[in-house]
């Protein structure tokens, strides 16, 4: 008579373990979960850092215009330093441990005459509180000239900044280069070989405080400093508008530097 009882004990604790044991047991979706969420976070780890990268230590921006010709063509992408003249707090115009450019730099920095953002590249000439002239193309920083150790051959320079041989009677396109030299930074800069300067790009201007002086190397064809901000000029550009400064060129269309 006790053989009943004790079979149906006997079956229950084994329906019992085996209940433990598929307790136990990973279900396949769990798994399968966990195999999808891993490479979930990495891929969101991975653009977390790219943000931090981009916002605080480096860029890569596309060149535009020819205003820097010939040291940049249209299309050049380059390397912008963020941490050049301080560190920048992401989302905000504020730098810890903020420094000032040196004269000849070339700099990205936030085009204040357009909304949204829109980055330009142009070389610093003045700092705060300098005295820049500019009289039949020559440079002047507080009163003393810029040296230019050599002038080359008239070249062409087509639309992208881009030289080559004179062979277009364009009245834009033909330029001469000179090499100009700016504290430690000596590069060429572009002139139109085929008309006068200008006289609404040559004058005396005094850099205020908390402001940059910037123009193109391109010195004929370049929207900068010197004309007042709208669309044919920036005017001075406020410091707290600075992205970076240019380290190099991570690729060129051309072979032309500077």
């Amino acid at each position: 008579m006790t053989d009943g009882p004790e079979r149906s004990t006997s079956s229950a604790a084994r329906g019992t373990d085996a209940r433990s044991e598929d307790a136990r047991a990973p279900s396949p979706p769990a798994t399968r979960r966990r195999w999808c969420v891993a490479p979930a976070r990495l891929a969101v780890g991975a653009l977390i850092a790219l943000a931090v990268l981009r916002a605080c230590v480096v860029q890569f921006p596309a060149v535009s215009s020819a205003s820097m010709a010939p040291t940049l063509l249209v299309g050049d992408r380059v390397v912008v330093n963020r941490l050049a003249y301080g560190l920048p707090i992401p989302f905000t115009s504020v730098r810890l441990w903020a420094s000032l450019p040196d004269r000849g730099d070339v700099v990205v920095f936030e085009d204040p005459t357009r909304p949204g953002g829109e980055l330009a590249v142009k070389r610093v000439l003045g700092l705060p509180n300098d005295v820049v002239e500019i009289r039949e193309r020559r440079v002047l920083i507080n009163g003393v000239p810029l040296a230019d150790d050599r002038i080359f051959p008239e070249q062409h320079l087509d639309t992208e900044g881009a030289l080559g041989a004179h062979t277009s009677p364009d009245l834009f396109g033909s330029i001469r280069l000179t090499e100009e030299v700016l504290g430690s930074h000596r590069y060429r800069i572009a002139n139109a070989t085929r008309r006068a300067p200008s006289a609404a790009l040559e004058g005396r201007w005094q850099v205020a405080a908390g402001q940059l002086f910037v123009v193109g190397d391109n010195r004929d064809d370049s929207r900068d400093s010197r004309a007042p901000a709208g669309a044919a000029g920036l005017g001075p550009v406020p410091v707290e508008r600075l992205v970076g400064r240019v380290d190099g060129v991570l690729f060129s269309r051309g072979t032309q530097g500077g």
